[in-house]
């Protein structure tokens, strides 16, 4: 599922409990249909910006800077992530068929 791009579903379809006359036998408790665009034309794209924020102040710190360490800086923002999405979409002339491409490049920076 992880080879499925979010861009690409158009819809997921849960059916629960009696799916095996349709799926067979592995379908006994349910099935779970990734309903994928077919149709899609054009560009898209997408940009996603995170990090972390935390603080490092507790009781430990005292206890700490008694023993002789060096404490952190009190407030940290680290791990920042860029996460680009790229989607191309063409129709083949007369509705025969549709190419669609997907790319994506994810940078991820250390805690």
């Amino acid at each position: 599922m992880n080879q499925i791009p979010g861009m690409m579903i158009e819809r997921v379809e849960v059916l629960t409990g009696g799916a095996s006359a349709t799926y067979g036998s592995d379908a006994i408790a349910g099935v779970v249909n990734f309903i994928t665009v077919d149709d899609f034309q054009g560009i898209h794209f997408d940009y996603q910006f995170s990090q972390y924020q935390h603080n490092n102040g507790s009781a430990v710190a005292q206890h700490v800077s008694d023993v002789g360490f060096d404490l952190p800086p009190s407030n940290v923002d680290d791990g920042e992530s860029h996460n680009f999405l790229l989607m191309l979409g063409i129709d083949s002339g007369a509705g025969r068929g549709n190419l669609t491409a997907y790319a994506t490049y994810r940078n991820i920076k250390a805690v």
